[in-house]
């Protein structure tokens, strides 16, 4: 790097600085007005909160703000924060501080975002903590939290998420063994530092194209922390499956050829402990024959990723997981894959009927999870006998006491609260085959 980037960027990160602190320590005493919007903005706040219960007026005020064409975030940020001042040592202070910054984020103002950070190391202590909403196991530790997110607008300002590495490799030596987490939408996160780092790391090489790196760098957290957990906003999952998803977004820019791709996700699932990760690897690599069929449709590529979902289907539809549309099956999702790569790539409706019929004689149905897998290529055979073939005799026949054989099989993905029943899609296809029965037999006629 040049020497006059290098003092731009040092003098973009004292100049960061000296705000901060010069909001910290400009003799103020409201946290409020250690961030933006001054004393003005504090008293007109006070002045709209509820004098019996001022947490409910202020919380109505931001679902208010939010609820016009164009919210204020500003203002949302300034009451967060006002919140907070309240009482910050609560778990309710804690989240609302959080809220403040992630507003001013949002906003996309960044200095005051970093100045919002610096409260977090000026009103608590270097281990306190907090409970994170996603997993209550392992609280969080604030200025860990808080450190991680620095680097990050580090990173973002200097339009380099190496600068950020750097500063983010030496977090872990400061809170060895700490937990970190947000909840901030799709950046929400939860885990042990030094895998929040590592991953954030692995981001960086990433972006820089440094596909070796982070190659390695997976290998690393797989290797040394595979009993670890992550958390999204999709739920908390086992790290190795995380390692998998990061591993297909980082290949899916990557200039590497289809058999070095499939070859390390193989030798990443070797390494792994856990089930679930070795089904997504297998995901991966249909997808990876998925991309190259649309480009060169040759039917070998069709053929690998065709016997890729029927492996998942037979050896992985036991496992359930949550995702953001509710609880997701292996079994099930390999069926519905599998229908639409043959699908969209001809109209050889005999061959997915055989795929199908296939995977429903093999899969072991001594489980409830296996019952589900066959009345999914069940219910499968019947749509595309009676939608893509218009055979609706031969799709009554399929479909005859299904709900009796398949009484507990539900519709996936689906909400835990509201399950639907694969049996009622049944009933609904049941009537949709009779219709068109009795409308051919009268044109018939």
């Amino acid at each position: 790097m040049l020497k006059s980037e290098k003092k731009r960027r040092a003098i973009k990160f004292f100049l960061i600085g000296f705000l901060c602190l010069a909001a910290l320590l400009s003799g103020r005493h409201s946290y409020l007005e250690a961030s933006t919007g001054g004393a003005e903005n504090e008293e007109e706040i006070k002045k709209e909160a509820d004098d019996e219960n001022p947490l409910l007026g202020l919380q109505q005020n931001i679902r208010d703000e939010y609820a016009k064409e164009n919210p204020d975030l500003s203002r949302i940020a300034n009451i967060y924060q006002y919140i907070f001042s309240l009482d910050p040592h609560t778990q309710q202070g804690k989240m609302a501080l959080w809220e403040a910054y992630f507003t001013r984020k949002k906003q996309g103002d960044l200095a005051q975002a970093l100045v919002t950070l610096q409260l977090f190391f000026g009103y608590y202590r270097p281990h306190e903590t907090m409970i994170h909403p996603l997993a209550t196991e392992h609280p969080v530790n604030l200025h860990a939290t808080a450190d991680v997110e620095q680097a990050m607008i580090y990173s973002t300002l200097s339009n380099s998420k190496l600068v950020g590495a750097g500063q983010l490799s030496q977090i872990p030596l400061k809170y060895k063994n700490a937990w970190v987490g947000i909840i901030d939408g799709n950046q929400t996160y939860y885990g042990r530092v030094e895998v929040i780092v590592d991953l954030k790391i692995a981001d960086a090489f990433t972006e820089a194209a440094q596909y070796d790196k982070v190659i390695n760098l997976y290998r690393d957290i797989v290797q040394n922390y595979s009993d670890s957990t992550y958390a999204t906003q999709d739920g908390v999952r086992d790290i190795e499956w995380i390692v998998m998803k990061r591993m297909e977004d980082a290949f899916d820019s990557s200039p590497l050829d289809l058999t070095k791709k499939a070859s390390e996700i193989d030798a990443m699932a070797k390494i792994c402990k856990r089930r679930p990760a070795k089904a997504e690897a297998e995901f991966i690599k249909a997808s990876f024959y998925e991309k190259r069929i649309e480009q060169f449709h040759d039917n070998q590529d069709v053929t690998q990723a065709e016997q890729i979902f029927r492996s998942v289907a037979l050896d992985y539809h036991d496992i359930r997981y949550p995702t953001s549309r509710g609880e997701e099956a292996m079994g099930p999702r390999a069926i519905v894959r599998g229908i639409h790569l043959l699908t969209k790539l001809s109209t050889n409706y005999p061959r997915v009927l055989r795929w199908l019929m296939d995977i429903e004689n093999s899969v072991d149905r001594s489980t409830k999870e296996g019952q589900e897998t066959a009345a999914y290529a069940r219910i499968h055979q019947a749509a595309i006998l009676l939608l893509n073939l218009g055979n609706p005799q031969r799709a009554l026949f399929i479909l005859e006491g299904f709900a009796k054989e398949f009484p507990q099989a539900l519709v996936y993905p689906h909400d835990a609260q509201k399950p639907k029943m694969l049996f009622e899609v049944a009933a609904k296809l049941t009537e949709k085959a009779k219709a068109f029965h009795q409308n051919s037999v009268g044109d018939s006629q």
